[in-house]
């Protein structure tokens, strides 16, 4: 059988343009998986990076995604995770993600990358904001919604920007106003 396989496509997270800059990464639930590529990179590359904070957060322990990576990311960078609710006791924080990060101080030429639900991105950016991050300086990816991938069914398209083909993924100030 044959199999067309495409892209990637659109913008991903500035990676070059972040160099020699702190790192601050808050993904929701399953936005790690987005996110996952950019920790790897970060690691591969870890000399190009300042200080590198990865903040996740998941429904409870049961819906943990990539939880087996976490001891060796943490080798690398310094890592968060919460769960917003658990019956058991477990080893992770139990709050929202957001919670974690209004806790974080943010020092000076720090870029944020933001990956989830569209609540947990607004308040993510809001927290961002609050720390003394530029609107440009916060990055969130938009990916959910995306259909074709292509630019071709024009389902994502907001105004005169396809979410695919022109990211997905957006400084804050450009994508604020796709979210309205």
């Amino acid at each position: 059988e044959m199999m067309f396989v495409r892209g990637p496509y659109g913008k991903g997270f500035p990676m070059k343009e972040s160099r020699g800059k702190n790192i601050y990464i808050l993904a929701g639930g399953t936005g790690i998986a987005p996110v996952k590529a950019v920790v790897e990179y970060i690691i591969k590359h870890r000399k190009d990076y300042g200080e590198v904070h990865l903040f996740i957060g998941f429904r409870s322990p049961k819906h943990i995604v990539f939880g087996g990576h976490f001891e060796e990311w943490k080798r690398s960078i310094s890592l968060h995770v919460s769960v917003d609710s658990s019956e058991t006791k477990c080893p992770y924080e139990v709050c929202r993600v957001t919670d974690m990060l209004a806790k974080a101080k943010i020092p000076p030429n720090s870029v944020a990358f933001t990956c989830g639900p569209p609540v947990m991105m607004q308040y993510a950016a809001k927290a961002f904001l609050g720390k003394g991050l530029k609107e440009n300086e916060i990055h969130v990816s938009l990916e959910r919604n995306m259909h074709c991938g292509m630019g071709k069914c024009g389902r994502c398209m907001v105004g005169d920007i396809f979410i695919c083909k022109d990211g997905p993924v957006f400084p804050y100030d450009i994508a604020k106003r796709l979210e309205d």
